[in-house]
C-alpha cells in the first residue's frame, strides 16, 4: 500500500488540546464557565448534544474516508464501552457514535488520538470534514487520484486559525471525475479533478448546500492549477470570514454571500485575496510528494482456514457480486461495497471487519456519503472467500447504491432537530421495497431515496430522486407525523434539485413510494429516467396519484397515526430544544477596547522598573483584549490569542477599516518568538500604545455600524 501510512505518533499539541480540554470541563462542571461558552467550545471540539439530556454525540472525522483497522477498533471498543453498542456513517464520510457522557468524552479523545484520529472541527463554525471520492486513486475513469491533495488540504485547514471562526459552517468536497463521486456541486468548495495536456489541475464550483435553501454551485474555474489549491482555499475562507453574515444565523452560509454580492464580485474578491495570502513555505512541499501516496496491492490473505470456494454462496454471491462489486483501474482487483442499512455497524462487527481488512485490503477501508463502507484493492479471485466472511459477520447485503440503498440521517433516534423518524422510516421503506422485488424493473432499481427527519437536509433529500423530510400535522389536538415529499433531484455532474411535491402522513410513505415505483414501471417509456418520467408526468398527476394516501384519519379512526415509526407512544413535536452544531458563543460580560488599558498600564510600570519580560508579557495581553473589543462589535468571539492577532488582521487591517494593520497577526507572532530585551520590550510597549490609540479611535465608527444591539449582550441563534 502507499507509504505514506505511517504508525501516528501523538504530538505536544494534541496532548495539550486535550488537556484544555479536560480542564475546561471541569471548570464548566465547577460553574466557572457558563454554559453557553462551554456549549460553543465543545462544538469547536466535535461533541454535540443529543435529544437525550445529559448525553453527547461525538462525531470522529475520518478525512477524505479514509480508516484503518486499528481506527476501526478503537471506535467499536469506544461504542462498546461508553457509548450504546452502536457507529453511525454520516453523508459527509465521518463516524458518529451516541450516548456518551461528557466526562467520558475526554478518555475518548485520547483514545481516538492514539490511532490518529481527532473529533476537533467535525462541528461548530469551521472547515467541516474534507471529503473525497472514496474510489480515489482505484478509479477506472478518474482524472487523477485527488487523495494528496485533499490530504492536504484537510491537514492545512486543521487547527488553522482562519478556520476557528467563520460566520457558519463550511464544506470542502474533492471528486476524481470518476465513477464514484464525492456530490462536489452541493459543497462551499467542489473539486472535480482535471487535465490540461499533462498538467494536473481542479475544475472548481463554490456556494452550494442543502439545508432549507437548497443551492447547487457555481463554477469559479474550468482549470486551477494543482498549485493553487491551498492558496485559493485560504483566500476563499478569509474573504468568507470577513464578509460573512454574523449575525441571521439562516443567512449565514457562503451561499448567502455570493447571492448578496453577485457572482461576479464575490469572484473578484477571491482573486484578489489570492494574491494577498502568504503561504507556509513549506506549505506545498507535499507536491514534490505525490509517489508516497502510490498504492500497491496488499499482500494476498491467506485462505487456508476457508480454502477457496470457486463461487461462495451460490446464486446469493453472484447477486452481490453484480450490485457491490466494482471493477478497479489495476487490472485483476476490485473495489467492494458493503451496504450499510442506515449507517450502522456494532462492535462486534467493526472488529470482525478490521480482521479480515487486515487480511484482505493491507488493513484499509473507506467510508462513502451514502453511509456504506468501500473495501479497495480485492484480488478478483478471491471475491468468493471474502464474501463468506463478510456474509459470517451480518456484512453482505445486495443492492449498493440502489433503489433499497436508503441513505437516512438519525433523526428522532439522536438529533435535537428532528422532527420525524427518518432511519425507522428508512427501514420500513427498504422491506417493503424487498417484497415488491419482482414487480422492480431495472431502470426503477437506479433510483435513490434519501430521509432528513427534518427541513435541514443532513440526509440529503434535496438531491434524491425520491426524497422526503420531516414534518408534523396538527389534527384537532393531536399531531401526526409525517414527510414533505420530494421528487426529480440528482447528484453529480449534473446536480439537480428536487421538487416538493405534498405532505404525506408517515404511517403513508412507504405506500406512497410502492405507489410511485409502481407506476413508473407500467408507464415509463424506453429507457426513460424516473426523472425525465416525472417531468412529463407532472406534480399534479403525481398528488392526484397519491391523493388517497393523503387523507388524514382521525385520532379515533386511526391512533396508529398518531404513532411514528419504531415508537410506542403518541406523536408529539419536542418543545424547547434548539440545535446547536454550530453554536454562538454568547458573553457573561462583553469584551470592551478598554479591557485593555489597565494591562497597557502594567506594561508601562514595568517599563519603569525594566521589568522587560514583564513588559513585553502585559503589553501582548493589553493588545489581545483591546482587539477582542473590537471583535465582538462584528460578532467575532475567538477561543485563543494566535485567532485573536489573526481575525483582527482580516476584519479590520484587510478592510478600509484600520488597513495600517494589514500583516498585524504575522508581525504580533513574530515579535513574541523574539527573546525579550530592553529593545523588544520597547517595541512591544510601542506598538500596544499606538493599537490601542487606533482601537479606542475607532470603537465609535465600529459600534455604529455593529449588528450587537445596543444594551449589553444579546443571545444569538444557534445553529445546526
Amino acid at each position: 500500500m502507499g507509504t505514506i501510512d505511517k504508525k501516528f505518533l501523538i504530538t505536544d499539541e494534541i496532548r495539550d488540546e486535550i488537556d484544555h480540554y479536560e480542564e475546561t470541563v471541569k471548570k464548566f462542571r465547577a460553574g466557572e464557565i457558563g454554559p453557553d461558552s462551554f456549549q460553543r467550545f465543545r462544538l469547536q471540539h466535535g461533541i454535540y448534544g443529543q435529544r437525550q439530556e445529559g448525553v453527547q454525540m461525538v462525531r470522529i472525522k475520518i478525512p477524505l474516508g479514509r480508516l484503518n483497522a486499528d481506527q476501526l477498533e478503537c471506535i467499536a471498543d469506544l461504542a462498546e464501552t461508553i457509548a450504546h453498542n452502536n457507529a453511525h456513517l454520516t453523508t459527509r464520510q465521518d463516524i458518529q457514535i451516541h450516548y456518551v457522557k461528557l466526562e467520558n468524552t475526554i478518555d475518548m479523545m485520547r483514545r481516538l488520538a492514539s490511532v490518529g484520529l481527532t473529533t476537533r472541527e467535525a462541528c461548530g463554525n469551521t472547515v467541516r470534514n474534507v471529503t473525497a471520492s472514496p474510489s480515489a486513486g482505484v478509479d477506472p475513469k478518474e482524472a487523477f487520484d485527488v487523495t494528496p491533495y485533499a490530504h492536504a488540504l484537510a491537514y492545512h485547514l486543521l487547527r488553522n486559525p482562519i478556520n476557528q471562526n467563520l460566520p457558519r459552517k463550511f464544506k470542502v468536497a474533492f471528486d476524481g471525475g470518476g465513477v464514484m463521486t464525492a456530490l462536489p456541486l452541493i459543497h462551499d468548495i467542489g473539486l472535480i479533478a482535471t487535465m490540461r495536456g499533462n498538467r494536473r489541475g481542479f475544475e472548481v464550483y463554490v456556494g452550494g448546500g442543502l439545508g432549507s435553501y437548497p443551492v447547487v454551485s457555481k463554477k469559479f474555474y474550468d482549470f486551477m492549477p494543482v498549485e493553487d489549491l491551498l492558496r485559493f482555499a485560504e483566500s476563499i475562507l478569509r474573504v468568507f470570514d470577513r464578509y460573512g453574515e454574523r449575525k441571521i444565523r439562516a443567512k449565514a452560509r457562503m451561499k448567502f454571500l455570493i447571492e448578496k454580492f453577485g457572482f461576479e464580485k464575490f469572484c473578484q474578491l477571491v482573486k484578489e485575496e489570492m494574491k494577498e495570502v502568504e503561504l507556509p513555505q513549506e506549505a506545498n512541499d507535499y507536491l514534490k510528494r505525490l509517489s508516497d501516496w502510490e498504492e500497491s496491492p496488499p499482500q494476498p490473505p491467506s485462505l487456508s482456514k476457508r480454502g477457496v470456494p470457486s463461487e461462495a454462496g451460490g446464486g446469493d454471491f453472484l447477486e452481490w457480486k453484480k450490485t457491490n462489486i466494482t471493477p478497479q483501474k489495476q487490472a485483476g482487483y476490485s473495489m467492494v461495497e458493503i451496504r450499510l442499512t442506515t449507517g450502522d455497524m456494532n462492535p462486534a462487527q467493526m472488529r470482525s471487519l478490521a480482521d479480515i481488512l487486515r487480511r484482505y485490503a493491507g488493513g484499509k477501508v473507506r467510508t462513502i456519503v451514502h453511509q456504506n463502507l468501500l473495501i479497495r484493492w480485492i484480488r478478483d479471485q478471491d471475491l468468493p472467500a471474502l464474501y463468506e466472511e463478510l456474509a459470517a459477520i451480518g456484512m453482505v447485503k445486495k443492492d449498493a447504491q440502489t433503489i433499497y440503498d436508503v441513505t437516512a440521517c438519525p433523526g428522532t433516534d439522536t438529533c435535537r432537530l428532528g422532527i420525524a423518524s427518518s432511519m425507522g422510516l428508512a427501514r420500513v421503506i427498504e422491506s417493503r421495497l424487498y417484497q415488491e422485488d419482482g414487480k422492480i424493473t431495472s431502470l426503477a432499481r437506479d433510483l435513490r431515496i434519501k430521509i432528513s427527519g427534518c427541513p435541514n437536509s443532513c440526509g440529503q433529500h434535496h438531491i434524491a430522486n425520491i426524497g422526503f423530510y420531516g414534518g408534523a400535522i396538527p389534527v384537532n389536538g393531536h399531531t401526526v407525523p409525517a414527510f414533505q415529499l420530494m421528487l426529480g433531484g440528482n447528484f453529480g455532474r449534473e446536480t439537480v434539485i428536487a421538487t416538493p411535491i405534498c405532505q404525506i402522513p408517515s404511517k403513508n410513505v412507504p405506500d406512497a413510494v410502492i405507489s410511485l415505483v409502481r407506476y413508473f414501471a407500467e408507464n415509463q417509456k424506453g429507457r426513460e429516467s424516473f426523472n425525465e418520467f416525472y417531468k412529463r408526468m407532472g406534480k399534479e398527476k403525481v398528488i392526484q396519484l397519491l391523493d388517497p394516501l393523503l387523507k388524514i384519519l382521525s385520532y379515533t379512526e386511526k391512533p396508529d397515526f398518531y404513532v411514528d415509526w419504531e415508537d410506542q407512544k403518541e406523536f408529539a413535536l419536542q418543545k424547547g430544544v434548539i440545535g446547536e452544531c454550530a453554536g454562538q458563543m454568547k458573553e457573561d460580560i462583553p469584551p470592551k477596547v478598554a479591557d485593555g488599558d489597565p494591562l497597557l498600564e502594567m506594561a508601562k510600570a514595568h517599563r519603569e522598573h525594566r521589568q522587560y519580560e514583564s513588559v513585553a508579557h502585559k503589553a501582548y495581553e493589553a493588545i489581545v483584549k483591546a482587539a477582542n473589543g473590537l471583535l465582538y462589535l462584528k460578532l467575532v468571539s475567538t477561543f485563543n490569542d494566535i485567532e485573536t492577532t489573526h481575525e483582527f488582521e482580516n476584519q479590520f487591517g484587510r478592510t478600509d477599516l484600520l488597513p495600517q494593520y494589514k500583516g498585524f497577526h504575522k508581525k504580533v507572532q513574530s515579535l513574541r518568538e523574539k527573546s525579550v530585551d530592553e529593545k523588544v520590550a520597547e517595541e512591544w510597549f510601542a506598538l500596544a500604545k499606538e493599537f490601542l490609540k487606533s482601537c479606542h479611535e475607532k470603537e465609535p465608527e465600529v459600534t455604529a455600524t455593529s449588528p450587537r444591539k445596543p444594551k449589553g449582550p444579546q443571545p444569538d441563534t444557534l445553529a445546526i
